[in-house]
């Protein structure tokens, strides 16, 4: 019989194989379970058995490599390749270099999101000073890629808080507040000290957005941004300030007009910016 590419035979599976793969799966999934804490059960469409029990063995084998996973540098982790100063090279030299660099670590399944960052130069001393020294697990799994960002080496408190304001505000222009909206905290905090988790929140987006059919003409201004990090950049606090204008139509027809001044007021959590209380037009706690 002539087997697919997943290494499984034929199209279909008999009922006896498929209540096979799902008791496997099932032991799979209390295997990872007891082993992370974690209960890996797909929301949505039902994965095929037979494509859920390579997922599960997959992340099985990552889970035991890692729990006996030493450290290592990057560098070593990449064979210590030599490498020159990038002082002592030309602008033509160090491009060949960062080239021959990248191609370097992406053959060892790791990739760069560098950012900012344009020239060559500077891509390339970040990888022989930051990114080299730094410790990873010595795990060697295959089709697995370690993807490094420079903003998590050299963060922007300004970019990101300004990238999480701009997300809100279009997660609200759009009427998409919901679960996967992370720029919003796991729980607000008013200024009187009390607290509201975000799954009330959303639920007061809920019954705003069925106000109206849409939005429309919807404009925004950020005039004043502000952060004061603490502990290294794992904790902080955040301020936005702008203005905000849109048309808000109801099912009759009839158009709402707001326009006036927002406030989105942040906290920086293990390295991530999410709003933990905020002043909007159009929105009423």
């Amino acid at each position: 019989m002539e087997k697919n590419r997943l290494g499984f035979s034929g199209n279909h599976f008999s009922k006896e194989t498929r209540e096979k793969l799902h008791l496997e799966n099932e032991i799979l999934r209390l295997k990872l379970k007891a082993q992370t804490g974690g209960d890996l059960r797909h929301e949505g469409k039902e994965l095929p058995p037979e494509i859920e029990h390579i997922f599960l063995k997959n992340i099985l084998a990552f889970e035991e490599n890692y729990a006996g996973a030493a450290l290592i540098s990057v560098f070593d982790y990449v064979g210590r390749p030599a490498y020159r100063d990038a002082a002592s090279m030309t602008d033509a030299e160090t491009e060949v270099a960062l080239t021959e660099l990248t191609d370097l670590l992406f053959r060892k399944n790791l990739t760069i999101d560098f950012g900012d960052l344009v020239h060559d130069r500077a891509r390339y001393e970040f990888i022989t000073n930051d990114l080299f020294p730094h410790q990873i697990n010595d795990i060697n799994v295959a089709g697995m890629f370690l993807h490094f960002q420079y903003e998590e080496f050299h963060p922007n408190h300004d970019s990101d808080i300004r990238a999480r304001a701009m997300e809100f505000i279009a997660d609200w222009f759009e009427r998409t507040m919901g679960k996967f909206s992370w720029e919003l905290s796991e729980e607000c905090v008013f200024p009187d000290g009390t607290t509201m988790p975000k799954k009330q929140l959303l639920k007061k987006f809920e019954l705003v957005f069925q106000s109206y059919i849409g939005f429309k003409d919807c404009q925004y201004l950020i005039r004043e941004v502000r952060f004061e990090e603490k502990e290294e950049g794992l904790k902080g606090v955040g301020y936005v300030d702008g203005a905000v204008k849109y048309q808000a139509v109801l099912e009759s027809g009839e158009i709402k007009y707001f326009d006036g001044p927002f406030k989105l007021f942040m906290a920086l959590e293990s390295g991530c910016w999410r709003i933990s209380y905020f002043i909007f037009p159009g929105f009423e706690w």
